[in-house]
């Protein structure tokens, strides 16, 4: 109302940058949904599914030693929940956006993003970051937040 009252806008301007606006955040929120998916899909959970290897092989060995894996089993049986998690989030990840990208009506299309993409982003990054505080860090394929703060 104060930008016709006063002439800056008209209210059809005032819907276009509207419109503008609301496109650009969903186009954006879509881009990092895809971005993330595609993260978590080939480079996350494919070292995830790598290190759970990595640990059983380690616990039939130290079984085979005479040892008890006790602790090294708890991490397994952690890093396979998370692993579950991780691929349940990605799941539907995917199926969010495959429903709302497309999506015709820019208003409708921005609160979908907003409702629905950025929290199914976020949850596969919860998952993502947990994993990645179990992982070896010589496995991990992207940058730690311990690396991009304090810089190796």
């Amino acid at each position: 109302k104060l930008f016709t009252t006063h002439k800056v806008l008209s209210k059809a301007e005032l819907k276009a940058r509207t419109e503008i606006l609301l496109e650009a955040y969903s186009t954006t929120i879509c881009i990092e949904g895809k971005t993330a998916l595609n993260m978590a899909q080939r480079q996350i959970l494919p070292v995830a599914i790598e290190y759970a290897s990595v640990l059983g092989k380690s616990i039939e060995r130290i079984s085979d030693a005479g040892c008890n894996p006790e602790t090294e089993k708890k991490i397994l049986n952690k890093a396979c929940g998370l692993i579950t998690d991780l691929n349940n989030g990605i799941e539907e990840l995917k199926k969010i956006l495959a429903e709302v990208c497309d999506v015709d009506n820019t208003a409708n299309k921005a609160e979908k993003c907003r409702d629905k993409v950025v929290t199914s982003i976020n949850t596969v990054r919860k998952f993502a970051d947990e994993i990645e505080m179990i992982v070896d860090a010589k496995m991990w394929p992207l940058p730690t937040y311990a690396e991009m703060l304090f810089v190796k």
